[in-house]
């Protein structure tokens, strides 16, 4: 895989570049993304891109992505891939795990969204929404790669502590595979 370090609030799209040239040898860089799906970013952020929303709100800053949005615009694209959203909601506390490693196990990729803040313990981030990409699951440890931009790179984190800043955050697991 070719690892890619994010832009400002563009880390899902960093992960989805990734994805995308892995799964199909296809180069689309996340600016292109962020430009086709749109970002928030604070009220004064400088930024050449042009579909961009503002925001005086931290849990608002960044992506929010429609698996609907996405997976029509792999098929606009001729890009062989499918995702799929599953919210924290879904993922029983008593055994999270053996839920993570089962979806490992199943699917060809997977990118957890969580609090930024809740994953670096940095309280005045909590609301901040990141993600990370899970490359291994290791007994109770998850080997990460976190676009960044600031210390991007491979972590190993504890599971439950990921489950944590997903369930903060409300976020959840978006899910990729081959299109069938």
């Amino acid at each position: 895989m070719n690892y890619v370090t994010a832009e400002d609030y563009l880390c899902f799209y960093a992960i989805l570049e990734m994805i995308i040239e892995d799964m199909t040898g296809q180069k689309i860089d996340q600016n292109i993304l962020a430009e086709h799906f749109g970002i928030k970013v604070p009220q004064h952020y400088q930024t050449d891109l042009i579909n961009v929303s503002r925001t005086s709100e931290d849990y608002e800053l960044g992506a929010f992505i429609d698996a609907a949005e996405i997976n029509s615009y792999f098929v606009y694209n001729n890009l062989n891939i499918d995702m799929e959203y599953k919210g924290v909601e879904k993922i029983s506390e008593c055994n999270v795990e053996q839920q993570l490693n089962r979806m490992f196990k199943t699917n060809e990729y997977l990118i957890a969204g969580i609090s930024y803040g809740v994953l670096y313990n940095i309280p005045e981030c909590r609301e901040v929404g990141h993600c990370t990409l899970i490359e291994n699951i290791i007994g109770e440890d998850a080997d990460i790669y976190d676009p960044g931009p600031k210390d991007s790179g491979k972590k190993r984190i504890k599971i439950e502590h990921l489950y944590e800043a997903m369930r903060i955050r409300n976020g959840g697991f978006f899910i990729f595979n081959k299109r069938n």
